[in-house]
């Protein structure tokens, strides 16, 4: 309460009973549609897997538990008492907001929440008080919060597959959205929204303007869609060194193109694409992962490295097999875990791995196949693992990679496309021999990792691994403090404004 000047009320993580042990709040927000508060910045219910450990402003803190400083009651007065119960803790806080006074959220506190202790035997009187102080609240604050949105945005993209761009619109959105731009969401492609996303399917929902102020598309080159904006903008990367013409074709058609970093600003541009393009950061969710999150670990102390596959071409699971196998004798106490993502290529990825790692008399490979978790958990697979490995041929922003550094784990990757600064600097590079030919998009080329750079990289590491483990740990708050997502949120707010 005390950290900064201008801290006035102080909330924390509570979670519920086990053995669910959902987390009931985590700093919340009211939408003003329909003044349906949410006790979490998402709107996801989630299950306490040690997400939002940082201290944070949020726009709401429910008070069933709260600190409030002397010189806030002093300069704002008390609770409005014709909030007989509900909505008096939102309406305080708003209050405290309009006198500039912060609300934060202490990460490290966690306390068990018995929700509803005092109407939980009378749910009709409940209702009650619930819909009366809603009134109240609507007339005071409703229009005020409707007013406070900049303007309308439009993302149009996708929520699940490919992982990359449905990570991205889960991220985003919501932090948009917070920061007071209007977020609808239009998929560009059928797909099944989670039910438990609140402010996805807020977003999905909400009436539209014939047409928004600004159309965002965050969609791979084969669903590129039409933005439905007066301003509109493309967020993209290409696995590719060279991305198609006709790639180059929609993107011309567009005012802005964003793009990740300046290896695929280059290749955009050298393709031919005339409209102006912006690099915007994309940094990892270090509210979900951070070395501290809780998992299970091998059970024999093996090392175990991690390697993750979505599309069988990209990311060439098989060469880490090969390689792996080369490097190391069943004797060793190492182990290799690849898991299959859900998605279009996980018959062929299963097809192509499980005969590889049946193999007997050779160093211990299993397979994670038909296992899907919801995306929140993504991190403790990383954790459980201490070394993440990847032969990715692909060039475009892997999300995998940059979070398993922020997990404190050990990388090893080729240094190529959207991935060579950041592993030349925080991960093991494995060498690229040449760029080849892509069967399934005639004329692009990606990369061909050198599978002696990549054997002789597993061994290093292996071989180095207690000084290794302990420097990725050690750098990883400071890699998650630089290559974050609330600053890409935060850009693309003023560019969004600009």
């Amino acid at each position: 309460a005390y950290a900064a000047a201008d801290h006035g009320i102080v909330g924390c993580r509570m979670r519920g009973p086990a053995p669910e042990n959902l987390l009931f709040h985590l700093g919340g927000f009211i939408e003003p549609e329909l003044l349906w508060g949410q006790q979490t910045e998402s709107g996801q219910q989630e299950t306490d897997v040690g997400q939002f450990p940082r201290d944070r402003k949020v726009q709401g803190i429910a008070f069933a538990l709260a600190y409030i400083r002397r010189d806030c009651l002093d300069r704002i007065g008390l609770l409005d008492e014709r909030f007989h119960s509900y909505f008096e803790d939102t309406d305080y806080c708003l209050r405290a907001a309009d006198a500039g006074i912060a609300r934060v959220v202490a990460g490290a506190v966690t306390v068990c929440h018995d929700q509803h202790g005092s109407t939980r035997d009378d749910g009709g009187f409940r209702e009650r008080l619930w819909t009366e102080s809603r009134a109240s609240f609507a007339a005071r604050w409703q229009q005020r919060l409707i007013e406070n949105y900049r303007g309308t945005v439009l993302w149009q993209g996708l929520t699940r597959l490919p992982h990359a761009y449905g990570q991205l619109t889960r991220g985003l959105l919501w932090r948009l959205d917070a920061r007071s731009l209007r977020m609808a969401y239009s998929a560009v492609a059928p797909e099944l929204l989670d039910g438990n996303d609140f402010r996805l399917e807020l977003a999905a929902r909400r009436m539209l303007p014939s047409l928004p102020e600004v159309a965002l598309v965050c969609a791979p080159a084969q669903l590129q869609t039409t933005a439905r904006g007066r301003f509109r903008l493309s967020l993209a990367f290409s696995e590719w060194a060279r991305p198609s013409a006709a790639w180059i074709e929609q993107c011309n058609r567009f005012d802005l193109l964003l793009v990740p970093d300046e290896y695929q600003a280059n290749a955009f541009r050298e393709a031919g694409a005339r409209v102006p393009i912006e690099v915007l950061p994309l940094g990892i969710d270090r509210e979900y992962c951070h070395p501290n999150v809780p998992a299970q670990r091998n059970p024999s102390g093996k090392f175990v490295f991690l390697s993750v596959a979505e599309m069988l071409g990209r990311d060439a699971p098989e060469r880490v097999v090969e390689a792996f196998r080369r490097s190391f004798d069943a004797s060793e106490p190492v182990e290799l875990i690849i898991y299959i993502c859900p998605g279009n290529d996980e018959s062929a990825l299963r097809q192509m791995l499980e005969p590889l790692a049946a193999v007997d008399n050779a160093a211990r490979v299993r397979i994670m196949a038909g296992w899907g978790f919801p995306a929140y958990e993504r991190a403790q697979l990383l954790v459980a693992a201490d070394a993440y490995v990847s032969a990715r041929r692909g060039a475009g922003w892997d999300p995998v990679v940059r979070e398993a550094i922020a997990c404190g784990r050990v990388v090893v990757a080729p240094a190529y496309g959207s991935q060579k600064a950041l592993i030349e600097e925080w991960g093991q590079a494995v060498e690229v021999r040449e760029e080849v030919a892509d069967p399934d998009q005639p004329g692009s080329l990606w990369a061909q990792p050198d599978s002696a750079s990549l054997e002789w990289r597993l061994r290093d590491v292996f071989n180095r691994r207690a000084d290794l483990v302990a420097e990725a740990v050690t750098r990883a708050a400071p890699f998650a403090e630089a290559n974050n997502l609330d600053a890409s949120a935060d850009r693309l707010v003023e560019l969004l404004a600009s």
